[in-house]
């Protein structure tokens, strides 16, 4: 029993000798994440800190290359095909370097995203290479990436540590990948063709694009006040308002049959006092 015993505890000591001992790391890991319109955007990078020190000039010497970042390279990817500063980038993933500046730097997308350092680096493998102004901003304790003031349409690429800023603008085909998705997707389904329609109506895109749309949903489906109702205000658009008036009755018309569905009723009922 004893050397039962003085076994199990030797197991039990090696065993922890070796445990990970684990603790906070200098340069914790980070990301950020965003879609924009139909376009995902992703940066992984670890966020070193100030730490008192000067960074920009010193720590960091301006026109000397950096890795964006402390341990492996900064990584973004692109879900799609997208213009950086109007430049055309492929979908993929790449490393981000840079050459600080004391008034511009220099943005770099490389293709090769699995590298430690800047040892590594090949400059004939850069995706992009382009030149921006540098800013200051509020005091950041440790290095930052956003994907900052963006709509359906595009945003700013944010980097930001120490009291240094850059931002990279961007720009997404949210309008042309969201109208080949709903011409890819429409054939034969009344209530993708009223999507269509309605992202069209909503968009400020082609009427007469979005007319044809919401006529074969109501070929399709002849009974629907949702139909009818977006084909209203399309003929509106148009300029269209006896054709637009007409539609809104009909529509008013098949709502009342379902009211407990019909929860664009307040909408229809304005349309046919205001379009008279």
């Amino acid at each position: 029993m004893k050397k039962l015993i003085l076994l199990f505890s030797a197991v039990v000591g090696a065993s922890a000798a070796h445990a990970q001992l684990d603790l906070p790391q200098p340069s914790p890991a980070a990301s950020v994440s965003q879609v924009v319109g139909l376009t995902e955007i992703k940066i992984e990078y670890s966020a070193p800190g100030v730490k008192g020190r000067k960074i920009f000039g010193e720590l960091l010497p301006y026109n000397e290359l950096w890795r964006t970042g402390a341990n492996g390279c900064t990584k973004i990817s692109f879900s799609t095909p997208i213009q950086l500063a109007g430049n055309e980038v492929p979908a993929g993933t790449y490393s981000i370097f840079t050459i600080p500046g004391e008034n511009e730097w220099t943005f770099i997308l490389n293709k090769n995203y699995n590298q430690s350092g800047t040892s590594s680096y090949k400059q004939e493998e850069d995706a992009l290479r382009i030149q921006v102004k540098a800013a200051t901003c509020q005091e950041r304790e440790r290095l930052n990436f956003q994907i900052a003031d963006f709509d359906e349409n595009g945003g700013n690429i944010v980097m930001e540590w120490a009291t240094t800023r850059i931002s990279i603008p961007f720009t997404v085909a949210t309008d042309a990948m969201a109208m080949k998705n709903i011409d890819d997707a429409i054939k034969g389904s009344w209530r993708n063709y009223a999507n269509g329609a309605r992202y069209l109506l909503d968009h400020d895109g082609d009427m007469h694009v979005a007319l044809d749309y919401i006529t074969q949903a109501d070929k399709i489906n002849p009974d629907s006040w949702f139909v009818i109702w977006i084909k209203a205000q399309i003929q509106y658009k148009l300029n269209d308002k006896k054709g637009a008036l007409n539609s809104a009755k009909r529509a008013h018309e098949l709502g009342m049959k379902n009211v407990d569905g019909f929860f664009w009723k307040s909408q229809v009922e304005k349309a046919l006092n205001d379009w008279k």
